[in-house]
């Protein structure tokens, strides 16, 4: 286990580039970053990351497989109620504060994403499939590009929408296209074990038969004396080695100040 500088992540950006071609067009390359344990209390940061992004998933979840991990997660893999689903095609990221208007790069990486969701809800057998988007939403200062896919399920229990979740799973924004390859070319670059980040996880009520499921970013693993972070970036041949360094920096920094968080008094 070790941080990621970001030199350390541009070289991987460019290992990266110099592979692409053919039919291999993304890989979500993650960083890490080790924060030290001053006495934080969890529940706090829970609360305030609440606060801070009520319109993200927000958990504080352990287990004893894989620990504990708090997070806000934006990424909606998977919503069902009955027969209906919808899913959120989220990638393309750019600060707030940058001048309007979204890349090539930024809406190549949105479409690949879209694409593999609305090929597997086809495939999947769903019917009336509707696309809402590309529409721009926020995160803190970050922006992103998201299309809402919809259609209805073949049957309305929730196992079939967890069967639907795992073919979707894991998407361009989390992988890469073609699915096979990116991992394989992931394992090889990282070197390091991701954890639950970029896994799934949310709401399970069979009875009810429905499910809300979102892709585990933003987020960190919690430990006695130190806690990591995780961040990644989608590269794809139009990226830019340094700024996709300075994504992963930002996107990080949407929870770094939440893992310090103690009782007032």
């Amino acid at each position: 286990c070790h941080s990621v500088s970001a030199e350390e992540y541009i070289d991987m950006v460019q290992d990266t580039l110099r592979v692409f071609g053919g039919s291999f067009k993304k890989a979500m390359l993650c960083r890490r970053w080790k924060v030290p344990n001053h006495g934080f209390f969890p529940i706090y940061a829970w609360k305030a990351l609440r606060n801070a992004f009520p319109n993200t998933f927000t958990w504080l979840v352990t287990c004893p497989v894989a620990g504990t991990w708090i997070g806000a997660s934006p990424e909606l893999l998977l919503e069902q109620q009955g027969a209906k689903a919808q899913s959120w095609s989220l990638a393309g990221t750019r600060h707030q504060n940058r001048p309007s208007g979204w890349t090539e790069k930024e809406k190549e990486e949105q479409d690949l994403v879209t694409r593999h969701i609305r090929s597997s809800m086809s495939s999947f057998g769903l019917k009336n499939m509707l696309e809402i988007g590309p529409e721009e939403t926020t995160m803190g200062n970050l922006q992103h590009l998201a299309t809402r896919l919809s259609g209805t399920l073949p049957e309305a229990d929730t196992e079939t929408g967890l069967r639907l979740a795992r073919l979707m799973h894991p998407t361009p924004a989390i992988g890469g296209t073609p699915t096979e390859a990116a991992l394989n070319f992931i394992q090889e670059k990282e070197k390091q074990n991701r954890g639950y980040y970029a896994g799934f996880m949310g709401l399970l009520e069979p009875e009810a038969l429905r499910l809300r499921l979102y892709v585990n970013l933003r987020c960190a693993s919690l430990g006695p004396e130190a806690h990591w972070i995780f961040a990644g970036a989608g590269i794809t041949k139009l990226s830019s080695p340094e700024a996709e360094a300075q994504e992963t920096e930002r996107k990080a920094d949407l929870i770094r100040p939440f893992l310090t968080l103690r009782p007032q008094g």
